[in-house]
């Protein structure tokens, strides 16, 4: 058999990311259509989703009130539900006229979003100064949801060094650090 899988190398910082999507905002998913295919011997599998999105606060770009997101069903394609919050880093495809977020990106349910919105609450402050950023969460593998975020880590100190100079913070409520200048 045939297998195919998505592995991401990593993710891009989120000013990186920021800067390439051609829109960043919040938004929730209010309605979903699965896109049904069939196998040669005829069973039938999700080869796909438009999503319906509301938006309700634009970082970046100037989308419409509702935007439709488009999956081709892969394994690396985002899998939405209804009433789900998103922060979204979009791309638009003049083909198409749909828009799409890229596999391995900054998109994400909102819920898991709180570095991202820290450094989009700030603009334009925070685009014009140095950070240094993450989150600092505790893991675990469950058989059956996989491997989950199951707490923040609060009050971890975060030190920096390099070039003679070092920086040292705490893990903040959401288990993030961030360092400017």
């Amino acid at each position: 058999p045939v297998t195919d899988a998505c592995s991401c190398g990593g993710y891009p910082a989120v000013c990186g990311a920021y800067q390439s999507a051609d829109a960043v905002f919040i938004g929730t998913v209010q309605t979903v259509e699965a896109k049904m295919l069939k196998t040669e011997d005829g069973r039938e599998y999700i080869g796909g989703q438009d999503a319906k999105v509301q938006v309700e606060k634009a970082f970046k770009g100037t989308p419409k009130p509702e935007v439709v997101f488009r999956s081709e069903g892969s394994s690396c394609d985002a899998v939405y539900e209804e009433g789900q919050r998103w922060l979204f880093y979009a791309y638009y495809n003049k083909e198409t006229r749909k828009w799409t977020i890229a596999a391995c990106d900054r998109s994400k349910l909102i819920d898991g979003a709180s570095e991202d919105l820290r450094y989009l609450e700030g603009l334009p402050k925070t685009a014009k100064q140095t950070r240094i950023s993450g989150e600092i969460k505790h893991y675990e593998e469950d058989p059956v949801k996989g491997f989950t975020a199951v707490k923040n880590i609060i009050g971890a100190k975060v030190k920096i060094t390099g070039e003679g100079k070092s920086y040292e913070t705490f893990t903040d409520k959401d288990g993030i650090y961030e360092v400017y200048g």
